[in-house]
């Protein structure tokens, strides 16, 4: 565990430095942050990976942007325009969750956290876009908040998830993903914030609800082409309730199988990850 993965947001809100040029995820600069914030073999203890808290106003949050721009142009042929144009509005107000590899100097995967502010959220902006395929006459941001408590001070949109393709064929794979849930999780309650919107692809939204359905689907949101996505479904949850549902998987699956799972402890607690992973220090906020 370490304070120092984590950078304090509070000076650098609403100035951004992104570029979204190619010359801004250059492979030597990527390189260079990710050594830059490779931690000293102490805190390291030979652990190969580590997840970072970047601020989007930071320099090195280009590392998210990066993982971001690859992955969603190899899946959704999303070039670099197409993606300045939809992220760059959110990046003074994002948070990126980037899993790094310290050997090769690598990025490994991200989650980009949009937090609340004039901006508004990405995907509740989008589920009301007239333009967009789940707008209903009426629909306001408002409107939509009321399905999840009308609660906009407390809600983050997890806004992308991705992991580089060599990091998916291996022993990383699962653990890059499972480091970015969870750290996730943790990040958005020590943080105070216990409501997610957000708008999946149908392969992350099936896995994540087979794990004791965490997530609601908008009221009459139904599956629809987004971002050159061919099936993604807007959809929210409520940490603790959501947590919950989990937890009872782990007894159901547990008592069906006989042998201990704790998905739940994953997410809450890192359970399984400090063994290859670097975490920050996200205090006790998450019981």
């Amino acid at each position: 565990m370490g304070e120092d993965l984590v950078i304090d947001p509070s000076e650098q809100i609403g100035q951004s430095v992104a570029s979204w040029s190619p010359e801004s995820f250059d492979a030597q600069r990527i390189e260079g942050f990710v050594e830059d914030l490779t931690p000293d073999e102490e805190i390291r203890q030979g652990r190969r990976f580590g997840l970072h808290v970047i601020e989007g106003n930071e320099p090195a949050s280009d590392i998210g942007r990066f993982v971001e721009s690859q992955v969603f142009d190899e899946f959704f042929q999303n070039d670099l325009e197409r993606m300045k144009q939809e992220y760059s509005p959110y990046d003074a107000e994002s948070t990126f969750l980037s899993v790094l590899d310290y050997e090769e100097k690598k990025p490994v995967g991200v989650i980009r956290i949009i937090r609340p502010s004039e901006a508004g959220l990405k995907s509740l902006n989008d589920l009301v876009d007239p333009s967009g395929p789940w707008f209903k006459e009426g629909d306001t941001v408002e409107k939509r908040f009321s399905e999840i408590g009308s609660d906009p001070e407390h809600t983050v949109d997890i806004s992308t998830m991705a992991i580089m393709p060599e990091y998916r064929t291996n022993h990383a794979a699962d653990g890059a993903s499972a480091a970015l849930y969870s750290s996730c999780v943790r990040w958005s309650l020590a943080h105070g914030y216990n409501r997610w919107v957000t708008i999946v692809d149908e392969s992350i939204y099936d896995m994540m609800q087979s794990w004791g359905e965490p997530f609601q689907p908008f009221k009459d949101a139904e599956w629809a082409s987004y971002i050159d996505s061919a099936k993604s479904i807007p959809v929210h949850t409520e940490l603790h309730s959501g947590l919950e549902k989990i937890k009872r998987f782990d007894q159901d699956m547990t008592q069906k199988f006989g042998n201990p799972v704790d998905i739940h402890g994953l997410y809450t607690r890192g359970v399984g990850l400090e063994k290859d992973f670097v975490l920050p220090d996200f205090g006790d906020a998450v019981q």
